[in-house]
């Protein structure tokens, strides 16, 4: 089986709105040195070993200036405005109407580790979906 992918406006448009949550953030990378260590190969030398990450820029934009933005979203879309954010943890739903027996889910996470943010996705079967064609 072969998957076949099409471009539709509202999923662009979807992740168009994600995108501009973060209004205000600048763009860029981030490369850093976390780790050093110096490796004794004897008579053949010292050889330094560098361990460096390179991952998103650091959030520079305020939690306030996102809700902003989150609110802003929720007006032009009709929907109830939110007062707080639930820390930098959000959820992005969407219903296709296509008739998909999965659901892909995006999480922003922050690395304990290193303090960046990033995205995790996740495939999520519907079971109900499922259940109801072997039903037929």
């Amino acid at each position: 089986m072969k998957l076949q992918f099409k471009q539709q406006s509202y999923q662009t448009d979807a992740a168009m709105a994600v995108v501009r949550c973060f209004d205000g953030q600048r763009k860029g990378f981030r490369k850093e040195v976390v780790g050093r260590e110096t490796l004794d190969h004897g008579m053949f030398g010292t050889e330094i070993k560098v361990e460096e990450i390179f991952s998103n820029k650091k959030l520079e934009i305020s939690e306030s200036n996102i809700l902003k933005n989150v609110q802003a979203l929720q007006r032009e879309q009709g929907l109830k405005t939110i007062g707080k954010l639930d820390g930098l943890n959000f959820t992005i739903e969407m219903e296709t109407g296509t008739g998909k027996t999965f659901t892909k889910c995006i999480k922003m996470v922050k690395s304990p580790k290193t303090g960046s943010y990033q995205f995790k996705e996740e495939m999520v079967h519907v079971d109900h979906i499922k259940d109801y064609f072997t039903q037929k």
